[in-house]
Formats: C-alpha cells, sequence, structure tokens
C-alpha cells in the first residue's frame, strides 16, 4: 500500500483525502438542501446553520490539504487502455470544475456569513473573512453560494456515473485505483 500516487493507483493519501472530503461535501450538500426547506421559527436551524458553516471551514481547510498534496505528490495514475481520449479531457475538464467549486462553494458561503455579520464559530474560535458587515455582498455571495452548490451536485451526479460507467460497462480498474489501490489488479 503506497503513500503516493504510482502510475497504476492513487496512494493512501489521496484515496482518503478524496473519500472523507467527498462523503463530507455529500452530506453537506444534502443538510444545506434540508435547512433550507426549514421553516425559519425551526428550533434546530440555528444549529444546523451553525455546524453547517464551521464544518464547510473544516472542508475548506481539507481542501487545501488536497491541493498541496496533489502538487507535492507529483502525478497521478495513467489513463487505462479503455479510457478514450474524450473520456481522459472530460474527467480532466470536471476534476478541474471539481476542485474550484470545493473551494468556491464554501468561500462563498464564508463570505455570506460574515457580510451578515455573523463570523463563522469553529471550537469556540470565531472566524470572518469580511472587515465589516455589507448586506448586498452578503446577499451576492449568498446567490453564489446557492447556485455553486447546485452545479457542485451536477457535477458529481456526472463524476458518480462515469465511475459506474468504468464498473458495469467498460469493466475496468478505474474505480478500484480509487477504492483500494492496487488491491486484487485486472489487467485493464
Amino acid at each position: 500500500m503506497s503513500i503516493r500516487n504510482t502510475d497504476e493507483a492513487y496512494g493512501v493519501v489521496a484515496r482518503i483525502l478524496h473519500w472523507v472530503i467527498g462523503l463530507s461535501i455529500i452530506g453537506m450538500l444534502c443538510l444545506g438542501l434540508y435547512m433550507d426547506a426549514l421553516p425559519k421559527d425551526d428550533l434546530n436551524r440555528d444549529a444546523l446553520y451553525g455546524f453547517h458553516k464551521a464544518f464547510g471551514l473544516v472542508i475548506l481547510f481539507a481542501v487545501g490539504v488536497r491541493v498541496v498534496w496533489f502538487f507535492v505528490n507529483f502525478g497521478k495514475p495513467k489513463p487505462l487502455p479503455t479510457h478514450s481520449k474524450l473520456e481522459v479531457v472530460a474527467a480532466k475538464g470536471a476534476h478541474i470544475v471539481l476542485y474550484l467549486l470545493m473551494i468556491g462553494v464554501p468561500l462563498s458561503g464564508w463570505v455570506m456569513s460574515s457580510a451578515y455579520g455573523f463570523p463563522v464559530d469553529l471550537f469556540g474560535m470565531k472566524f470572518s473573512i469580511v472587515a465589516e458587515r455589507d448586506i448586498a455582498l452578503a446577499r451576492n455571495a449568498g446567490d453564489a453560494h446557492e447556485i455553486l452548490a447546485y452545479v457542485m451536485i451536477g457535477v458529481i451526479v456526472l463524476h458518480v456515473a462515469g465511475a459506474l460507467k468504468h464498473v458495469i460497462i467498460d469493466k475496468d480498474n478505474t474505480l478500484r485505483r480509487m477504492t483500494c489501490g492496487n488491491c486484487g489488479d485486472r489487467d485493464a
């Protein structure tokens, strides 16, 4: 089990970061949709928003670690013979968009919260990204946060569909390279 990526598989650090961040983001998107549907007088609303904001900051930090690891790790597995040129380009584009969204969604939420005058409370420490209360900025950041979150849902659906295509139709090793590295390697 390699810590670093190889030509054949992702290393354990990349795999852990991928799954922890990915599942956390899916959970946060679900929570965001749930919170959006809550009535304003719901007693749990403030606690859920506090958790959502704090965990969003944790995810943003984890994405920063993931970006640093990507550049320190120098490389990723080579495309398999079953990957067409179009699939390779589409996957690269989707990954770039996902990285931008993994930064843009929590950052826009943080700006929104800060501009409304509510710093993010993380373990008792208050984090604000905007010095002054600015309602217009808060509304614009809120709109961006919502739109980017819906775009992220769409890109995640495409990402999962692509992974399932490789398992069900191509029957290749693409998903296995991100789940267990070199375990039980098959040729494709």
